[in-house]
């Protein structure tokens, strides 16, 4: 086996084959409790993207209600060459909406796929060791 980094084995890469894929999909589209489980799925995501893209921030956006960190303002203009802050008011709505939908997808996921495989989201402090681990 062919060693990565610091002695750890390098993993195998991934063959994913479309008859094998085919072949799964329907042995849950077979399977009542499985087909039940996906379509659970499926509905809790959707009424979880659909209350987030309500709440998303409109386009008119004042800018200054926005709580971004001068800095990185600062280095955003700086690296894009801006000049007037209008410039910067262009950038930051959609990079605000990234952000809300980022953190969201992963709440969503913690509170939907979870549940279904028999796990719980555990709270946990943000930005602490075990915040990685709160699946």
């Amino acid at each position: 086996m062919a060693r990565g980094a610091s002695g750890i084995p390098k993993a195998k890469p991934a063959v994913l084959r479309k008859s094998d894929l085919l072949a799964t999909l329907q042995s849950i589209d077979r399977d009542p409790a499985a087909r039940a489980r996906v379509l659970a799925l499926e509905t809790a995501f959707r009424v979880k993207i659909s209350t987030h893209i309500g709440s998303l921030l409109p386009a008119e956006s004042d800018f200054r209600k926005f709580n971004t960190s001068p800095f990185v303002l600062l280095i955003h203009a700086f690296h894009k060459g801006y000049s007037h802050v209008h410039q910067i008011e262009r950038d930051i709505l959609p990079a605000k909406q990234f952000s809300s939908m980022e953190t969201s997808a992963g709440r969503m996921v913690e509170e939907v796929a979870l549940p279904v495989y028999g796990w719980e989201c555990v709270p946990s402090e943000m930005h602490t060791p075990n915040s990685a681990l709160d699946g």
